[in-house]
């Protein structure tokens, strides 16, 4: 499993993680019973636009994970703004891939996600999250 950092400004690249970001919180969704979640309303051009870098797993031509960072002003300190996995490819390890990839950018990581988002909230309380705890 290679890590790569996803040109977003690149037309193909910006539809198939729109393609990706929509499936994934339309899934979140349905599980939080909330379907006004905001990914859901960006654009392609808004995914396009995002000013943070965003990496990814791809799987010959599949896209399997994304995750979004935006940098703080402190160049220690980062929020992942997105996570998201396709749908065949959850629990498989990739989503903690991407955050102990991000995490050796940065000293410290902010996160937040829906209460009701149970497997967030498994991922970011588990011991491998507290791990890597500033």
């Amino acid at each position: 499993m290679e890590i790569t950092r996803l040109q977003v400004a690149e037309p193909p690249v910006a539809k198939g993680i729109h393609k990706l970001q929509l499936e994934s919180y339309q899934r979140e969704a349905s599980l939080i019973e909330y379907p006004h979640l905001p990914p859901l309303r960006e654009s392609f051009e808004e995914v396009a636009n995002f000013h943070g870098v965003v990496y990814g797993v791809q799987r010959k031509d599949a896209l399997l994970d994304v995750i979004f960072v935006e940098p703080a002003k402190e160049a220690t300190a980062a929020t992942i703004a997105k996570l998201f996995v396709a749908e065949n490819e959850g629990r498989k390890g990739i989503g903690c891939s991407l955050v102990t990839f991000v995490k050796t950018r940065y000293n410290t990581l902010y996160v937040s996600t829906a209460e009701r988002n149970e497997p967030a909230i498994r991922l970011y309380q588990s011991d491998f999250a507290k791990s890597f705890a500033s």
